[in-house]
């Protein structure tokens, strides 16, 4: 059985996405230094972190509205 993500574990992923984001960005453009925009490497690997940084769009806004239902437990009065 399937269930959807608690608020907890969007976060976690949220984090954990962001940082292989970056980690990807870092790759490439150390590729890109070292052999070349034009390098067939150097492309691929770009392209890997601009397919990903897609899937990290969709992420936090799956984040973003899971944080728009939370419901804001500071407002509520006792």
């Amino acid at each position: 059985m399937r269930t959807a993500l608690s608020n907890n574990e969007l976060e976690i992923l949220d984090r954990q996405v962001a940082a292989l984001s970056s980690q990807l960005s870092e790759i490439a453009a150390s590729l890109e230094a070292r052999l070349g925009t034009t390098s067939e490497l150097a492309m691929s690997a770009r392209d890997a972190q601009r397919e990903f940084a897609k899937f990290t769009q969709r992420v936090r806004r799956r984040v973003a509205e899971a944080d728009t239902l939370r419901p804001d437990s500071e407002s509520r009065s006792a």
